[in-house]
């Protein structure tokens, strides 16, 4: 048996096995599709199935976990049952996504099954590159091949796939383009049928990826479905019904708003989160007796707010996403058919709220908190100073906080009363889902920060003393360089 050192010393020298075809290549296609695979079931189990908090950090820690299990004993790899895992957990992977059926698996299974397939793919590409190191002193080429195959994945991830996909697909499309890698790093270790035969099935199967997204949108008629670096947005419809249909805008698991456009006479209502009985319907039955109302709303979605417009008043929407903005306007009829004129710019709500004149506005709304990925840098001090400047002295901002794994309204008590400013917490939910559904809307939680003296007498208005003097000693406040986002989590 040899001793340690020796051991150390001959792993360290690499099995020299460099034989396939064009093996210098192979260092860099095979980190380049585990990086595929990472970024691409990050993007996918955190922005479309579960867009809760730190989840990405579960597949990281599996892709680094690949890293060091394969180049940790050179036997751990087994070639022949990865590849077996590689097709069932595949096989179970395109079958959840694209079955014509509504198969009945809970979110955290589903999450479970991308995480795992994730893994065993990763466990392949880094598995293989580990076997094809080269002899001690090509060990720099090596490594710099294995570095610069995990960029090229995050391009392609980054950069390349936004362009060229409309959802997102790229796990759906690296985990058969890793099992013909697997098939051809060595031909002559497999008979040519099962080589040819697992190509035609993983070329199939990318087909299957890029053709089956618009014949599988469960119970809504498919409308829209596109890409940006912003991510997926899909508008889809509802089938035709006696009552009413609705058009409804996502973004991954967030729904950014709907619209009944059928009868028509529906269109002009207020629906969702931003129906009579929210935080913006508040501040405009406060206003409703001025005139040529400034209103400011960060975060366009459908356009909802629009149809509280009247003649005379002037809305203007701040929107970052592009993409955004051109569904607004050619799949819903809110910014088209309200009274009010509805200018969008396009750009940071904050920089662009930045730029407005003091004491600008009646109202302002700050609505871009319901995924996962809040930007918290509206959600700070110098943001809340900005705001409640531009603000009327009898303004109000309300802000929607609704979000189903965040608890940011004790953040924005804490900003509000460092400013000094009166904070009301205003929460639907304290009715019905039903009663609610049946108007059109949904459960939601807003904060309201104003001046004025006659809202606490609102229904809705949930005690604000009680949050006020618990989140002035228990949350720290944010500010531009400093945000603790763990204190929203897991407060609700």
């Amino acid at each position: 048996e040899q001793p340690p050192a020796a051991e150390a010393l001959r792993v360290d020298e690499g099995s020299g096995d460099d034989s396939a075809s064009h093996g210098r290549w192979w260092w860099i296609v095979f980190p380049a599709v585990g990086s595929v695979l990472l970024l691409g079931t990050t993007n996918l189990v955190c922005q479309d199935l579960a867009p809760v908090p730190f989840l990405w950090i579960a597949p990281l820690a599996l892709y680094l976990l690949t890293f060091v299990l394969c180049f940790h004993q050179e036997n751990f790899y087994q070639r022949g049952r990865m590849l077996i895992g590689l097709v069932l957990v595949g096989a179970g992977v395109f079958y959840v996504r694209y079955s014509m059926r509504d198969i009945p698996i809970s979110i955290p299974m589903r999450t479970g099954l991308y995480l795992l397939a994730m893994f065993v793919g990763c466990m392949i590409c880094h598995g293989e590159v580990f076997r094809l190191r080269p002899p001690a002193k090509r060990l720099t080429g090596y490594y710099l091949s294995i570095a610069l195959g995990g960029a090229l994945g995050g391009v392609a991830v980054a950069v390349v796939a936004p362009l060229v996909l409309s959802d997102y697909l790229e796990v759906y499309l690296a985990l058969p383009v890793c099992l013909m890698l697997a098939m051809w790093v060595r031909p002559k270790a497999l008979p040519a049928a099962v080589r040819y035969g697992s190509t035609v099935a993983a070329v199939g199967a990318m087909i299957v990826a890029l053709v089956a997204p618009a014949f599988t949108t469960s119970g809504f008629d498919s409308i829209f479905m596109g890409r940006n670096f912003y991510g997926v947005l899909r508008v889809a419809q509802e089938p035709d019904n006696p009552k009413s249909t609705r058009r409804v805008m996502r973004h991954g698991t967030t729904v950014h708003g709907f619209q009944f456009v059928q009868p028509t006479f529906l269109r002009s209502l207020p629906t969702g989160y931003y129906g009579p009985n929210s935080g913006i319907g508040l501040a405009m039955r406060l206003m409703e007796h001025r005139s040529n109302r400034t209103i400011g709303v960060i975060g366009l979605g459908t356009g909802t707010i629009a149809a509280y417009g009247r003649p005379g008043d002037v809305m203007y929407f701040y929107e970052i996403n592009p993409q955004v903005e051109r569904l607004a306007k050619e799949q819903f009829y809110y910014l088209a058919e309200s009274e009010a004129e509805t200018p969008v710019v396009l750009g940071d709500g904050r920089l662009s709220v930045e730029k407005v004149p003091s004491g600008t506005f009646d109202v302002l709304v700050v609505d871009a908190f319901n995924s996962d990925a809040i930007p918290v840098h509206l959600l700070t001090k110098e943001a809340f100073e900005i705001y409640l400047d531009r603000l009327k002295p009898d303004g109000i901002l309300a802000l929607h906080l609704t979000n189903n794994f965040l608890s940011l309204g004790p953040i924005a008590f804490r900003v509000a009363d460092e400013l000094a400013w009166p904070a009301y917490l205003l929460s639907s939910s304290r009715l019905s889902a039903e009663a609610l559904r049946k108007k059109g809307e949904s459960p939601s939680t807003w904060v309201v920060v104003t001046r004025r003296r006659n809202v606490r007498s609102d229904v809705l208005i949930t005690t604000s003393d009680d949050v006020r003097e618990n989140t002035r000693a228990n949350i720290s406040l944010w500010t531009d360089d400093f945000v603790n986002i763990l204190q929203a989590v897991g407060r609700r």
